[in-house]
């Protein structure tokens, strides 16, 4: 497993990867080597954005079909508060207007097929 943590203007980055043919998932002999990772972010307020902040939970799990292609499945919990009455979670992923919550939380779910050419 591979772990990385860092500060970076006020946020707090932590993450890994995991390789599952190591550890307890060796003797499953799995193949295709699938790889997992996973990502906390704490992202800290200031007073000119209403001190707002928001932590963030992400993870994948890759499986290889091929030296090019993968399935994956992918997850983010993003919750969100401040001193602003209407707070809003928006994760990064999602760039198209109107994407932020109405609430302070939000949730993305992303299963799909990767290739490279």
């Amino acid at each position: 497993m591979k772990l990385t943590l860092g500060l970076f203007d006020g946020a707090f980055l932590a993450g890994g990867i995991y390789d599952f043919r190591q550890g307890p998932f060796a003797s499953l002999d799995v193949p295709g080597n699938p790889t997992g990772s996973f990502d906390f972010d704490r992202m800290g307020g200031a007073t000119r954005v209403a001190n707002n902040r928001a932590h963030q939970l992400s993870g994948v799990v890759q499986y290889h079909l091929s030296k090019r292609t993968f399935l994956y499945a992918e997850g983010i919990h993003q919750h969100a508060s401040g001193d602003e009455p209407m707070t809003q979670a928006w994760i990064n992923a999602l760039n198209q207007p109107g994407s932020a919550s109405p609430t302070g939380s939000q949730v993305l779910a992303r299963v799909g097929v990767s290739t490279r050419f």
